[in-house]
């Protein structure tokens, strides 16, 4: 049975596969079948298919579960690359669901001033003056603790949260280097390095 979700989506329903590889095996032929250019009017038009699958009793008992598991597989396809197919995986989904989770929380971050910024200095190994600031962002969570860069970093780049980031890192790092020069600190020119990401150095 073949339905229409909406959109670009379809639903394909095998009540007589025997096994995973009878279902793996029609998934085969249906991305096969896309290789082939579709003729619209004029012109040879070619698409390709991210497919999910997911099965009964393993992924689901009724029909909802059944259809939501093959939607999570799906976009684990598409994160695999595309044009290929993915059979549900409840550790990748779990781990999918803890990256969308942490994302909403590093959002909230942002609103709420959870980040700190720690400060290393660059010195000139000749002369031994600081001659610039690094600011290293950290992520100071109500539950787990302090977070390294390295566990929110790609989440803020997966979930286009990059830019409101680097944005907080700036207004506060020269909030802080304003308060050092009110303070009188002999250093009046300060290079920003940021680490962790692709926004370029700020000087």
């Amino acid at each position: 049975m073949l339905a229409r979700l909406g959109g670009d989506e379809f639903t394909v329903l095998l009540s007589s596969a025997a096994d995973m590889k009878g279902v793996k095996r029609v998934a085969d032929k249906i991305l096969e079948a896309f290789q082939r250019p579709f003729q619209v009017e004029q012109f040879e038009v070619v698409i390709t298919a991210s497919i999910g699958i997911s099965a009964y009793p393993d992924h689901g008992d009724d029909g909802a579960s059944l259809i939501k598991h093959a939607d999570v597989a799906m976009f684990q396809a598409k994160d695999a690359g595309r044009n290929g197919y993915f059979v549900y995986d409840i550790e990748k989904d779990n781990q999918r669901f803890e990256r969308f989770s942490l994302g909403a929380d590093l959002r909230k971050a942002i609103q709420n001033d959870q980040l700190v910024l720690h400060y290393q200095p660059q010195v000139d190994s000749r002369t031994g003056q600081v001659v610039g600031i690094e600011a290293l962002v950290r992520w100071q969570h109500p539950e787990e603790g302090l977070l390294g860069p390295n566990r929110f970093i790609p989440v803020a780049e997966e979930l286009d949260l990059i830019i409101p980031l680097g944005e907080w890192v700036l207004h506060e790092a020269c909030r802080q280097m304003s308060r050092w020069l009110a303070q009188g600190f002999p250093i009046c020119v300060w290079r920003l390095t940021w680490r962790g990401s692709r926004l370029p150095m700020i000087n």
